[in-house]
């Protein structure tokens, strides 16, 4: 907007014999703004399309004054006040300020609020006691077979397990050189006792273990679970051979 806009209205509102204050009652913009508007006083109205607004808004209501010889009532909305405290170019005047459509801003006739559905105040349905209590049966039932179910698969899995008894059994083999004496005892528990004769092979087997008495090691042969083994200590004195599950043979003292 120029300074000649203003100063255009001015001449055509006196050429009407309207005054400043009249125009500013019909128009609802100050009387200070009218003023800075036909003055050119661009520097003292409120920053942006304000000016332009005005000088629309002016302009409408001449020529609407001039084609019906009397101003229409209107009641146009208004613009936030010019803060004249944090303007920097002196004192600015205050009042109500008009939209940028001016006059001619028409709202929607039939605007469209959106709202939001009100409750009717009446109680939320509730589940009756008797369905929470069967559902709290069912569940709790569920929960036992569940474990119930855990516990027999735990069950099978255990059984499934080798039983310790049921290992690799102890097995020697002795194969005898010469007459012997020779007394065996198997799990504990005495099986045989007594002289065997030379070139005769005899085997026992045992569940954790497997002991022989030999008046000495160069008696007899020993395999142990299918391997031949050579017992050490000395080969001359009377030994008591012991064979354990886990296949280690163990030489112990003298025979009485």
């Amino acid at each position: 907007m120029s300074e000649s806009t203003g100063r255009d209205l001015r001449r055509r509102r006196e050429a009407l014999g309207l005054s400043v204050d009249d125009v500013a009652d019909a128009t609802a913009i100050p009387v200070d703004y009218l003023r800075a508007l036909e003055d050119g006083a661009l520097h003292l109205l409120p920053p942006g399309p304000y000016a332009t607004a005005y000088a629309r808004t002016c302009r409408r209501y001449l020529e609407r004054f001039e084609a019906t010889a009397a101003p229409r009532p209107h009641d146009p909305p208004t613009l936030p006040s010019w803060n004249d405290a944090t303007s920097g170019h002196g004192e600015r005047p205050t009042g109500p300020v008009p939209t940028v459509d001016g006059l001619d801003g028409d709202l929607p006739s039939d605007p469209v609020v959106a709202t939001r559905p009100v409750p009717d105040g009446s109680p939320s349905p509730r589940v009756p006691l008797a369905v929470v209590r069967r559902l709290a049966i069912v569940t709790t039932s569920l929960f036992f077979v569940l474990v119930a179910w855990q516990g027999v698969q735990l069950w099978r899995d255990v059984q499934a397990l080798p039983d310790p008894s049921a290992a690799e059994p102890v097995v020697v083999k002795l194969q005898l050189l010469r007459n012997a004496r020779l007394r065996v005892e198997v799990d504990g528990q005495l099986v045989a006792s007594g002289l065997f004769e030379g070139g005769r092979e005899v085997s026992y087997t045992g569940r954790d273990e497997v002991s022989v008495d030999v008046p000495d090691l160069t008696s007899a042969r020993v395999w142990l679970d299918g391997r031949r083994i050579a017992p050490r200590g000395h080969q001359d004195r009377p030994r008591t051979l012991t064979f354990v599950r886990d296949g280690r043979p163990v030489v112990t003292g003298a025979v009485e």
